[in-house]
């Protein structure tokens, strides 16, 4: 199996979510170990190129070990407008995960006025049943994300 994704797949997931908090409260939790509580307990952030992008599920660990988004890492980030980072992929796909596959995920965040938006995009979805099941777990993952981060930021 491939860990990357075949240059035929071009499914990109998108996500958008408002939210009437400051644009830099969301930064920070999408950005910070503390701030990542509102998804992760607990989580390694090294805000950097190469740097750390994990969050901590509260799961049994796999057979490896893990618990959560281990491996994953920052590609880039642009200070209060852009985070990217590779994802690796849940014990739902076991396959893809073993393999250490993972997609991109791009998150902008957008000042307007009294509310922010943030748009998700994961690209670098390959082909097959396993990928498919991973573009479906993550299609509704992420919309459980956004919404805690909309929950916890207007609270």
């Amino acid at each position: 199996m491939s860990t990357h994704p075949t240059p035929a797949s071009n499914r990109v997931l998108h996500k958008e979510v408002s939210i009437r908090a400051p644009l830099p409260m969301l930064w920070h939790m999408w950005t910070t170990e503390e701030g990542l509580r509102f998804v992760s307990e607990s989580s390694r952030v090294n805000l950097e190129p190469g740097g750390d992008y994990a969050w901590f599920l509260d799961l049994e660990p796999d057979d490896a070990g893990r618990r959560g988004s281990e491996g994953s890492t920052i590609v880039s980030v642009a200070a209060l407008r852009e985070l990217a980072f590779d994802w690796t992929f849940s014990p739902t796909t076991p396959g893809l995960r073993s393999a250490g596959a993972t997609t991109r995920v791009t998150v902008r965040f957008l000042d307007r006025d009294e509310t922010a938006t943030i748009t998700l995009t994961a690209t670098g979805w390959g082909d097959g049943d396993e990928w498919d099941a991973g573009y479906d777990y993550f299609d509704r993952a992420w919309d459980v994300v956004l919404d805690r981060c909309r929950q916890v930021a207007e609270s």
